[in-house]
C-alpha cells in the first residue's frame, strides 16, 4: 500500500524482441510508473515460443517491437495475455536508415528488410526521390 491506503498496482509489461529493440522499449516504458518491465530478448526465432511458454503467466501484457515474435505468437496461438505489436513506420525507418548509411558506411544492398512492409520502404525512398 502507498501513503493513501491504496495498493500500488503496476502493469507487468513483457517486452520481447531482439536485445536492442527490447532495450529501447524498456527505456521508454520505465519512464512511466505504471509499468513493471520484464525483458525477454531472443537471438534466434527458435527461442520465441519457449520464451512465451515459460513467461506468459508472469506478465499482464506483451509489447513486441518486431514482427517476428508477434507473427510467431499469433501462429502458435497459445499466448494468453494481450499482445501489442509496434510496427516500424516510415519516419522511424527513415531516421534509422539515414543513421546507418551516414555513420556506418553501409550500402543499401547490404541491409535485409525481412520485417519491413513494402509500402513503408516505398514511402521512405520515394519521399526522397529515389523511385
Amino acid at each position: 500500500m502507498n501513503g493513501t491506503g491504496l495498493l500500488n498496482l503496476k502493469i507487468r509489461l513483457g517486452i520481447m524482441g531482439s536485445a536492442d529493440s527490447v532495450e529501447v522499449v524498456r527505456n521508454i516504458a520505465e519512464e512511466y510508473q505504471d509499468f513493471e518491465c520484464r525483458s525477454f530478448a531472443f537471438r534466434d526465432m527458435s527461442e520465441i515460443i519457449p520464451l512465451f511458454h515459460m513467461h506468459d503467466t508472469e506478465v499482464d501484457m506483451w509489447i513486441l517491437p518486431g514482427r517476428t515474435a508477434y507473427l510467431t505468437a499469433q501462429e502458435w496461438g497459445k499466448v494468453t495475455r494481450p499482445m501489442f505489436h509496434m510496427p516500424y513506420k516510415g519516419s522511424s525507418l527513415y531516421k534509422t536508415l539515414c543513421e546507418i548509411f551516414y555513420t556506418q558506411s553501409v550500402r543499401l544492398t547490404e541491409i535485409s528488410f525481412d520485417s519491413v512492409l513494402y509500402d513503408d520502404l516505398k514511402q521512405v525512398f520515394c519521399g526522397d526521390g529515389y523511385c
